[in-house]
């Protein structure tokens, strides 16, 4: 890959300032602004200084990072936000009712776009320079944010010689672009706080569930006091073989992973050898470790999580957090009592098919939370979001027979001690994934993908 030297100079007639592409935003107008680490901040200064100029102009997002001025709740009457995931920076505005949350899957959010059932008049995103066949790469954030570009009326994208050339379906032509805006500053980074020893027992729980030749799932979103636990789970992989990866978010942890020799995609049922994301949030140093690294293959939501493609993966292991889980083994992880958190999104597509048991869904959770209560209880929260799967927690999740309704500390280790709580996963006695409590008898205690 060559970037085209002179690139201002060839495509100077498509080139302008922030301001001046920004002067283009009306009124009633309804503007995508690209994802993550990837959101380009420029160009979203410039959208908040027409705040006085414009009403109602409706931002549609799926996870940013960094500021939102537009967030804020002066702009509401400016700005009204309408977001596919809640993310930190809007999460106080769509509870205090000032922006909206559209429920969808992800792999969904691309239909919406295509059909003209949600169409995009402006399009912020923000990509590399073009190459020498005039060709852009989206970097860390493929998405929804292809579909965007695809079907934005106008795109204006900010050109950044930081943002890394990645493969898969990145590339786009620059005469597909509207609009070019020259920006030399560096890409968003997001630091992974160091994990409290109670989330690196969970995430080694789970990590003993995932077997040589997985393909992983590490879910979004964050448990409030311990942390992104499923980023934590690659720290305890380090001994497997051949790990692949199919996965809507990669960040730094995966670069020791790779580096201890643990992933190689060989077992992968499609696109073997490749490590599957959507998009990426990290530091320069990831950034710079997947600059034009043809083993990373960024793919947009309509395949990564499109359920048809989860499902051909023979040992999908999927892991996310979980916020809360009751004592029939529901569980919470995207609202609680009501309060969106995160929204209810992605993880039902890596959830476990009717036609492909060999897929593992895993929950995490802490036993006994820091301010009282318990995420384990024996009852939800009332008007929480429900979904199911394996839950790990402190300790490898145990059961015996539920006949009837037995003590809480023979079903959660979280909610009491019991005598079968040193037991491995897979040891006959302990529960079986989305099994809601059901043993395992020693004929059917190796995992359930072995031949």
């Amino acid at each position: 890959m060559e970037y085209e030297k002179d690139w201002q100079e060839k495509y100077s007639d498509m080139i302008a300032t922030p301001a001046q592409a920004l002067s283009h935003l009306k009124s009633g107008q309804r503007v995508f602004i690209g994802t993550g680490c990837g959101a380009p901040q420029e160009l979203i200064g410039a959208m908040t200084q027409r705040a006085r100029s414009v009403t109602n102009v409706e931002i549609i997002q799926l996870i940013t990072k960094g500021e939102a001025p537009y967030a804020d709740k002066k702009m509401s009457e400016s700005f009204a936000i309408n977001a596919f995931f809640i993310s930190s920076n809007i999460r106080d505005v769509i509870q205090e009712g000032f922006g909206d949350y559209t429920p969808i899957l992800l792999s969904d959010v691309p239909k919406l776009l295509d059909s003209g059932i949600l169409p995009i008049d402006i399009a912020l995103i923000q990509v590399t320079p073009p190459d020498t066949r005039g060709r852009v790469s989206l970097g860390i954030s493929v998405d929804i944010v292809r579909s965007a570009t695809e079907n934005a009326s106008l795109v204006i994208a900010e050109v950044n010689p930081n943002m890394p050339w990645t493969h898969g379906d990145t590339q786009v032509d620059v005469y597909d672009l509207d609009i070019l805006v020259p920006v030399d500053r560096p890409i968003l980074e997001r630091q992974i706080d160091p994990p409290n020893e109670i989330s690196r027992k969970i995430a080694k729980a789970a990590a003993a569930l995932i077997p040589n030749g997985a393909t992983i799932e590490l879910g979004l979103g964050r448990v409030p006091g311990y942390g992104r636990i499923p980023q934590v789970v690659m720290e305890f992989l380090h001994d497997r073989k051949d790990i692949g990866f199919h996965t809507e978010m990669i960040s730094d942890t995966i670069i020791p992973l790779i580096e201890s020799g643990a992933v190689t995609g060989a077992m992968k049922t499609i696109d073997r050898g490749k490590i599957t994301a959507s998009f990426c949030m990290g530091t320069k140093k990831l950034y710079d470790y997947i600059h034009d690294n043809p083993m990373f293959s960024f793919r947009p939501t309509e395949y990564l999580n499109d359920a048809n493609v989860i499902g051909k993966h023979k040992r999908m292991v999927a892991v996310n957090m979980a916020l809360e889980i009751d004592l029939t083994g529901q569980v919470c992880s995207d609202s609680l009592g009501g309060a969106l958190l995160f929204g209810h999104r992605r993880p039902d597509r890596f959830q476990p098919r009717r036609r492909q048991i060999r897929e593992r869904p895993c929950d995490h959770h802490p036993a006994v939370p820091e301010q009282g209560g318990g995420p384990v209880a024996d009852r939800l929260h009332p008007a929480t979001g429900v979904r199911s799967g394996h839950q790990p927690g402190e300790r490898p999740l145990c059961s015996d027979r539920i006949r009837g309704r037995l003590p809480p500390r023979q079903i959660y280790p979280g909610a009491g001690h019991g005598p079968d709580l040193d037991r491995p996963p897979g040891f006959p006695g302990t529960a079986v994934p989305g099994g809601g409590g059901r043993e395992i008898s020693a004929a059917r205690s190796r995992p359930l993908w072995q031949p």
